[in-house]
């Protein structure tokens, strides 16, 4: 009877048990002898008297041990340890053995290869879900976007059609602040706080509301600090610290943010990954901005900018108008990329932020269109969906704001 087992030290080994019957040696035979009771030890070449042990030669002896009537030998499936002149039946011992452990590498192997496969297979239905997620999510602007007052969404760049007022973090639009200063109010359209005298007021002002874990607070604490205003030092790694502050509690243009800082490696370690990661996070979640990144990092498979002079991430930051500016500089793209983009997915991102409203959207699928990367049925669509975003922000406030200049 043949019998395999594999002993802690994972060193298979093959046991045979023969029966007395049937054996060519017994403990009575000439060639054993008993060195301990009921143990019989090969004695042709000399024995260690002390241990009851055979003498060895380089390798260990077969060890043949009788119990109860039957004479087990114990003796190592792979290796050259066998007796001169071969044992008979038991030369095929050791390419049974090899046939054994490569069946079991075999097992291995293919239970390996199964489970990455399956972990392949799970990383590949997430990352579609996620690609899915990322062109059906974010096609409403976020709630940050709308004017409190009148429930409008703002202008983009908002910015420039909009005033953050530090007592109460809201950006007003013009047409609404322009509303409340006709009516004779001189503070805060939204929270009649009077307006701060000074930039330490100001500043006081969102320090006390950061303090209270305020994301819009910290994220403006973190443009202060970027840019050095109200009598801040320029401190870009603090600016970079509270981004990430804000981001964590919600704050989109903090996302927007730190993935422009971290694509471009502006004061903290390139990683384009991350920074790309961040730019789907904020136009998951309605950021415009970072959707109309998105497109132009399709368009130009990746290139956002050729040369990156610090002031172009400083426009970025601030929420500039991206093209008109950098194509007259003409440090922008390289025109040589443009024609390896890819198109499918540029025109995807461009459209869903044109319709709400970045006319430098529409103005990348026209140019698509024109080099016959898009086509007219793109086009005319996105310029119905910016047509409708542009007219759901028309408000007779903010028409005599624009009269007015403000």
């Amino acid at each position: 009877t043949f019998i395999v087992a594999v002993n802690s030290s994972a060193r298979f080994e093959l046991t045979l048990e023969q029966r007395p019957s049937l054996s060519a040696a017994s403990p009575s035979s000439p060639s054993f002898r008993e060195t301990q009771p009921g143990v019989a030890t090969r004695a042709e070449d000399g024995t260690d008297s002390a241990a009851g042990r055979p003498r060895r030669t380089g390798h260990d002896w077969p060890r043949l041990a009788t119990t109860a009537g039957t004479a087990s030998r114990r003796m190592p499936v792979l290796g050259d340890d066998f007796q001169e002149g071969g044992d008979g039946p038991l030369d095929v011992l050791p390419m049974l053995g090899i046939v054994i452990v490569l069946l079991a590498l075999a097992v291995m192997a293919a239970l390996a290869y199964g489970g990455d496969a399956k972990a392949d297979d799970r990383s590949a239905e997430e990352a579609a879900r996620f690609f899915e997620r990322l062109l059906v999510e974010g096609h409403e602007r976020a709630e940050g976007d709308r004017c409190p007052i009148c429930f409008l969404s703002i202008g983009l760049p908002m910015d420039k059609h909009a005033k953050m007022n530090v007592c109460c973090m809201k950006r007003v639009c013009n047409g609404c602040s322009v509303a409340a200063r006709q009516r004779g109010l001189r503070g805060c359209p939204f929270c009649r706080t009077p307006t701060p005298g000074d930039d330490a007021s100001s500043l006081a002002m969102i320090q006390k509301r950061a303090n209270k874990r305020d994301a819009d607070a910290i994220f403006h604490l973190g443009q202060c600090y970027y840019f050095g205003r109200l009598g801040l030092t320029e401190d870009v790694p603090r600016a970079i610290e509270l981004w990430r502050e804000a981001a964590e509690l919600g704050s989109l243009e903090a996302h927007n943010n730190l993935a422009i800082m971290y694509y471009n490696g502006e004061g903290i370690k390139q990683d384009r990954t991350r920074g790309i990661r961040n730019f789907q996070e904020a136009a998951m979640k309605g950021h415009v901005e970072s959707r109309h990144f998105l497109g132009t990092l399709e368009l130009n498979k990746g290139n956002l900018i050729s040369a990156m002079p610090g002031w172009v991430t400083r426009d970025m930051i601030s929420g500039m108008p991206i093209m008109p500016r950098w194509v007259t500089r003409g440090i922008i793209f390289d025109e040589r990329s443009l024609n390896y983009g890819h198109y499918k997915l540029a025109v995807q991102h461009f459209m869903i932020s044109a319709k709400m409203g970045n006319e430098s959207s529409l103005n990348e699928i026209k140019q698509m269109f024109l080099k016959g990367n898009a086509t007219k049925a793109h086009y005319a669509e996105a310029l119905r969906g910016y047509g409708d975003a542009a007219e759901e922000m028309r408000s007779h406030q903010r028409e005599e704001a624009k009269r007015l200049r403000v």
